[in-house]
C-alpha cells in the first residue's frame, strides 16, 4: 500500500498493512523514470541481541538482509538505529556494547536515536565510545545547568544530491525509567515541541526530506501515542515531518497516521526491521511504501530467517560475533550451578500474577540482606532460565540491567500502597518473596488490594502506619521505576550489593536452584476459571496421549515444568497453538473461543468429522458473533453445530470469556459424547 502526500483518498487510509517481504522487487512498480527511490532502514531495540537465547545468528542475518536492501539501492539508502541498541545479552553486558557498535558500523549505521537503556552505564560510557562510528542525536535532552542540548538534534544526509535530514528524540518518561543518579545532569523536554524546533533548523538548511526518529512508540493500538501524536501534529500537508520511526515500546508497526505521514516501529531483538522505501518524484512530491522485514523465521530466500537450519549470514558480521563471544567466553561460559527446574518469566496469574524466575530471585534478594518481604519490577527479569547448567552468561541476560539491592522500613500502609501501584491502571506487576497478598482487578484503582499475609500466613495490616517491616526492592524501584512513585516518598538505603552478584553467589553456595509457583499472588476474580495448561491437560488425558516435554515448542514451556508434559503432547497432536511471540502462556485463564478450538481439534486429532454445515448460520444466534476471532469462527461454528458448545446465554457466545472448570467440564463431557457416539 502506498501513500501520496498530495492524494487526499490515500491519506485518509488509517492502518498500512504489514508487508513481510523484502520489496526491492517491486520498486519498479510505483516509481517512474526519474523518481528517485530511498531506501530508510530502521532496526530498533536491539538491546545486544547478536544471537538469541538459542544460539542462532541474529546479527549475522539481519546484516545479510540489510545489506541485500542496501546493494539493491546504492548510494540511496540510509540505516539508523532506534535506540536501546546494547543492554540485553551477556556479551554485549560484559563488552559494553562494543560488538554491538562494529555490527552496527559494518552494517553501515549512519545515526542512532538515544535509548533510556544507554544511561544505564552511565552515558559517556556508551556515547563517549570510539567504537561506533555513528552519532546519537536527540532534540529533547537538556542539561539542567544550562539547558543547553545534550546531543546534536538532527543529521542531514545527503543520497543521490538530496538532503534527507533525521531528527532525533527519547521518551519523555526517562525520569521513571532511568536511575536518578544516572539523570541527576539532565531533563528531558516534549517531544512534539522540539522535534518541531529542529525539523523546521533543518528545514532551513535545506533537507528535502525530514524523518523523526523517536525512541518511543505507540499505545501497542497502532492510533495513539508518542509516534501518532508526532505524526498528527508535525506531519500532513504543511507539516515539517514527512514520516515518524519510534521504538522503546518493543512492538511492530507499520501505519500511517489521518493526515497522510508513516509512522513505522521495528519490533526488537533484531527479529526484522523496518524498510521505508520513499519515492521522490521529479516534483519533489513523496510516495511511501512501509514494509517490515521480518528475520524471526526459518527461510533460506529473501527475507532470509535467522531460524534457518542453515541460515544465510553476512560472513563479516558473522566474523565480529564469533570474536566478541571469544573475548567473553571467560567470563560468559564460566558454569555457576544447576537448575533444577526452569525458571521462567510466565506469570501464573494474569494480568499480574508471580512468576517461578522471580520468587527464586526475590527470595536470593530477601535472604541476601535478611529482609522480612523483598519486591521487584517483573519487567527486571527479561528470560527465561532452562533447566541444566547455569552460566555468569546466562545471568547477564536473565537480569542485564545492573540493579543493586537497596533497603528500608516500610509500614503496612506503604506496602499496600506500593502493590496498589503494581497492580493499578497501568501498572506494570510485581514479584515478591515474604508475603502473599491478593487483589481485584475490577475494583477501582487504588482499592484493589484485598488482604496481605506474611508467607507464614500472619496479616499484615495494610491500615497501619506504625508498625514497620524492613523491606528489600532493587535501586530501579527504589527510585520509582515502573510507576513505583509511592516509592520517591521513602528514604531507601543502598547495599551496595550488585543483585546479579548475589544470585551467582547463590547459585554457587547452593550447587542447584529450584523455584515454583506459590500462590503469592492471587487474583481473586480467577477463582475456578481454568488455565490455558490446565484445559490442554484435560484434553491430553481424555484421548490418553502420552506426555511429551520436548515437543512443546513454546519459548515459556521447559522440560521440567509441571505442566510440560501435556502441553507439549497437546502440541505434537495439533491440540494447541501459541501466541505470534512464540509463548503459550500456560498460566493464562483460557477463553471461551480458544477453548471450543481446541475441544474441536481434539475431536479431529480422534479421527473424527466436525464441520459446520453452514459457518455463518451456526453462529447468527449469537449477538456477539462479530467478536468471535477470524480464526476461531470455524470451529466455533462447528461445535455449535455438533452441541459441542452452548452460549453463555441462548443469545450470547462470550468469546473472550473466561472458562470456569465446570464449563470446562461440560465441554469435555460433550465432546467425548461426540466422539463415542
Amino acid at each position: 500500500m502506498f501513500i501520496s502526500r498530495k492524494s487526499p483518498g490515500l491519506a485518509a487510509i488509517t492502518l498500512l498493512a504489514l508487508v513481510f517481504t523484502l520489496v526491492a522487487p517491486c520498486t519498479a512498480a510505483f516509481a517512474a523514470p526519474g523518481d528517485k527511490v530511498f531506501d530508510i532502514i530502521e532496526i530498533a531495540d536491539f538491546h545486544g541481541m547478536l544471537e538469541d537465547t538459542g544460539g542462532n545468528p541474529v546479527a549475522a542475518v539481519m546484516a545479510k538482509n540489510i545489506k541485500d536492501i542496501a546493494g539493491g539501492n546504492p548510494g540511496r539508502t540510509l540505516i539508523v538505529s532506534g535506540g536501546d541498541n546494547y543492554q540485553g545479552s551477556a556479551v554485549s553486558n560484559l563488552l559494553r556494547g562494543e560488538p554491538v557498535m562494529n555490527v552496527f558500523n559494518n552494517i553501515g549505521v549512519a545515526v542512532s536515536a538515544l535509548g533510556n537503556h544507554e544511561f544505564y552505564w552511565g552515558l559517556d560510557t556508551v556515547t563517549g565510545s570510539g567504537a561506533a562510528g555513528y552519532p546519537v542525536i536527540c532534540s529533547n535532552l537538556f542539561y539542567k545547568g544550562d539547558g543547553s542540548l545534550v546531543f546534536e538534534p538532527y543529521k542531514i544526509f545527503v543520497r543521490d544530491g538530496v538532503k534527507i535530514a533525521i531528527v532525533g528524540a527519547v521518551t519523555e518518561d526517562l525520569p521513571d525509567l532511568v536511575k536518578p543518579e544516572q539523570f541527576k545532569d539532565y531533563e528531558a523536554g516534549s517531544i512534539v515541541d522540539n522535534v518541531r524546533r529542529a525539523a523546521q533548523e533543518a528545514r532551513a538548511e535545506g533537507a528535502q526530506i525530514v524523518i523523526a526518529l523517536i525512541h518511543a512508540g505507540d499505545n501497542y493500538d497502532s492510533r495513539t501515542g508518542p509516534v501518532f501524536e508526532v505524526a498528527g501534529r508535525l506531519g500532513g500537508a504543511g507539516g515539517v515531518v514527512d514520516a515518524v520511526l519510534g521504538g522503546h515500546t518493543h512492538n511492530v508497526v507499520a501505519a500511517t497516521a489521518a493526515n497522510g505521514t508513516p509512522v513505522a516501529i521495528a519490533g526488537c531483538y533484531g527479529k526484522g526491521f523496518i524498510d521505508l522505501k520513499i519515492v521522490m518524484q521529479e516534483d519533489g512530491r513523496l510516495t511511501f511504501n512501509t514494509s517490515y522485514i521480518d528475520c524471526d523465521t526459518s527461510s533460506t530466500i529473501p527475507p532470509y530467517g535467522y531460524k534457518a537450519a542453515a541460515p544465510v549470514v553476512d560472513q563479516a558480521v558473522s566474523a565480529i560475533v564469533d570474536a566478541a563471544k571469544t573475548r567473553a567466553i571467560p567470563l560468559a561460559g564460566q558454569v555457576l550451578g544447576t537448575a533444577g527446574t526452569a525458571l521462567t518469566i510466565a506469570q501464573a496469574e494474569y494480568p499480574w500474577g508471580e512468576s517461578t524466575a522471580g520468587n527464586w530471585l526475590c527470595d536470593v534478594m530477601k535472604a541476601k540482606v535478611n529482609a522480612d518481604f523483598a519486591f521487584i519490577n517483573s519487567g527486571a527479569i527479561r528470560v527465561n532460565i532452562p533447566r541444566g547448567d547455569v552460566t555468569m552468561g546466562e545471568l547477564y541476560t536473565f537480569l542485564p540491567f545492573g540493579d543493586f539491592i537497596m533497603t528500608a522500613d516500610l509500614t503496612g500502609a506503604q506496602i499496600k500502597a506500593l502493590l496498589e501501584q503494581a497492580v493499578g491502571d497501568g501498572g506494570k506487576g510485581i514479584q515478591t518473596a515474604g508475603l502473599t497478598f491478593a487483589y481485584n482487578p475490577g475494583a477501582p484503582g487504588g482499592s484493589r488490594i484485598e488482604s496481605i499475609s506474611k508467607s507464614d500466613g500472619t496479616p499484615v495490616d495494610m491500615a497501619d502506619t506504625a508498625r514497620t517491616y524492613r523491606v528489600a526492592v532493587n535501586d530501579y524501584v527504589a527510585a520509582g521505576g515502573d510507576g513505583f512513585s509511592v516509592c520517591k516518598t521513602i528514604k531507601f538505603s543502598g547495599t551496595h550489593i550488585l543483585l546479579r552478584d548475589a544470585l551467582a553467589e547463590n547459585i554457587r553456595q547452593t550447587g542447584h536452584i529450584t523455584a515454583k509457583i506459590e500462590g503469592r499472588i492471587k487474583n481473586v476474580q480467577n477463582t475456578g476459571y481454568i488455565t490455558r495448561a490446565e484445559f490442554a491437560g484435560l484434553l491430553t488425558r481424555a484421548l490418553d496421549l502420552a506426555g511429551d516435554e520436548s515437543a512443546a515448542g513454546f519459548s515459556d514451556v521447559f522440560p521440567g515444568q509441571q505442566f510440560a508434559g501435556v502441553v507439549g503432547a497437546a502440541a505434537k497432536a495439533g491440540l494447541v497453538c501459541g501466541y505470534e511471540d512464540g509463548s503459550f502462556r500456560p498460566g493464562y485463564q483460557v477463553s471461551r473461543e480458544e477453548m471450543t478450538v481446541m475441544a474441536v481439534r481434539a475431536v479431529r486429532a480422534a479421527g473424527f468429522t466436525a464441520e459446520a454445515s453452514n459457518v455463518n448460520a451456526a453462529i447468527a444466534r449469537f449477538y456477539d458473533q462479530d467478536e468471535i476471532s477470524g480464526w476461531a469462527r470455524i470451529p466455533v461454528a462447528a461445535a455449535v453445530e455438533a452441541g459441542i458448545v452452548c452460549g453463555r446465554q441462548s443469545d450470547y457466545f462470550d468469546p473472550s470469556g473466561h472458562v470456569t472448570r465446570a464449563e470446562a467440564a461440560a465441554v469435555l463431557e460433550r465432546a467425548l459424547d461426540y466422539i463415542n457416539r
